[in-house]
């Protein structure tokens, strides 16, 4: 189980690793070709856009995977352990509650514009809510796994 978190965590760092890279190699294209050889790119704009939001979904997942996301844990120093495992239970739920309707948004979005295509590039415009929708089924898989981890810990210490 070790191995294959870490192994998906891996690809998600490279994978957005690579969409971070991308973007900006996109925008130092479109700021070249605009202002030095003043012979703007028509697709740029629209691939660094596409870029830069599956990256920063990706790397959303990926900081809800190593628990990176902002916490303020103010109460948690006045709980005790139980406590703060039924806080984290509370707070774990609230969040895959909240994901799950981002989810749905997205893959309803996903699936109403899939056949509309982007201005510029061959690609349809469901492209950016489908990033939305992988990014949210990957948060809620790792929320459940680290509830699930987070329990067996508890009832094992």
């Amino acid at each position: 189980m070790k191995r294959l978190w870490k192994l998906s965590t891996t690809i998600l760092e490279t994978f957005s690793t690579v969409l971070l890279i991308s973007f900006f190699f996109c925008v130092l294209l479109q700021v070249f070709f605009r202002f030095v050889l003043v012979a703007p790119l028509t697709w740029t704009e629209e691939a660094s856009r596409l870029l830069n939001m599956w990256s920063v979904f990706i790397a959303a997942a990926l900081a809800i995977s190593q628990a990176g996301h902002l916490r303020v844990d103010l109460i948690d120093r006045f709980l005790s352990k139980r406590g703060k495992r039924i806080l984290d239970g509370i707070v774990a739920l609230i969040s895959i509650l909240s994901i799950v309707c981002l989810f749905i948004g997205s893959v309803i979005m996903t699936k109403m514009s899939w056949s509309v295509s982007l201005t510029m590039l061959p690609l349809p415009q469901g492209i950016f809510y489908l990033g939305c929708a992988i990014s949210t089924a990957l948060m809620i898989i790792f929320i459940a796994l680290s509830l699930f981890k987070a329990n067996r810990e508890g009832e094992n210490g």
